[in-house]
């Protein structure tokens, strides 16, 4: 049963992804743009992939209402801008987050407009061994997710 948002932000218009996607350098894969124009991000119930995945929030397209919500642009700036302490490659794009700091990333290189889910492990020095992938693009990474099992 895939989660539900416990706050969501408003659905993102196509200005608002076209102008991520500016910012970005890149095309973002259809089926995440299908997800931003129905859901554009938001913290959801406790949930997990896979029962190895935590998954706390979802990024946004743009700036929301949504307090404290990261952006697609601003996740990626901190994690692989110029000046920042951490080493994202450049073709993973951060689009969820857990509770401890690691991403769930997109690889955004591809021209074949596949892209595959990735989870990126910040605490892993070696940039080549801090990601590794999920092996399902984003649209079915979405579904199957769970919601996390509650303790008791």
């Amino acid at each position: 049963m895939t989660p539900s948002f416990e706050e969501a932000a408003p659905p993102a218009s196509e200005e608002q992804i076209v102008a991520a996607e500016r910012e970005l350098g890149v095309r973002l894969p259809a089926a995440y743009r299908a997800f931003l124009a129905e859901h554009n991000g938001g913290y959801l119930d406790p949930a997990h992939f896979d029962h190895e995945v935590l998954v706390e929030r979802l990024f946004s397209a743009g700036p929301t209402q949504v307090e404290e919500l990261e952006d697609l642009v601003s996740v990626r700036r901190t994690y692989s801008g110029p000046g920042s302490d951490h080493d994202l490659p450049a073709f993973l794009l951060p689009v969820a987050g857990d509770p401890f700091g690691n991403l769930v990333c997109l690889s955004v290189e591809s021209d074949t407009g596949e892209s595959i889910v990735h989870l990126w492990d910040h605490e892993v020095a070696d940039p080549d061994a801090a990601h590794r992938s999920l092996g399902v693009a984003f649209d079915e990474f979405f579904e199957r997710l769970e919601l996390q099992d509650e303790p008791g």
